[in-house]
């Protein structure tokens, strides 16, 4: 998973830089929690950030793992469907979601 910084939340249209300072155009969809929003960092594996994804082409929807869309994760299974899962960063904690769509 890599960390990415929100530098512009608008809507569904998220800009994000990695840590190498590489800047990306996404659409994310968060169901049950608050988006993240400028300044705050989110989680997720670079396979997300595919060229159709940056260009806009692709939507992925995000929501709580206990959730019955998407694939079902527990503690035991986790590390094999880390592509799956996506972490919002904020006051010293991690919240982590499951992909349900995109």
């Amino acid at each position: 998973m890599n960390r990415y910084n929100v530098i512009k939340a608008d809507n569904y249209n998220y800009t994000l830089k990695d840590e190498v300072g590489d800047i990306f155009n996404i659409s994310l969809q968060f169901y049950d929690v608050t988006p993240p929003q400028k300044g705050e960092y989110i989680w997720f594996s670079e396979k997300l950030l595919d060229k159709k994804a940056n260009e806009g082409l692709v939507h992925f929807s995000f929501g709580k793992l206990t959730e019955k869309y998407g694939r079902k994760i527990t503690q035991q299974n986790i590390k094999d469907n880390i592509d799956e899962i996506l972490l919002i960063e904020r006051d010293n904690k991690k919240l982590c979601l499951k992909r349900f769509y995109g």
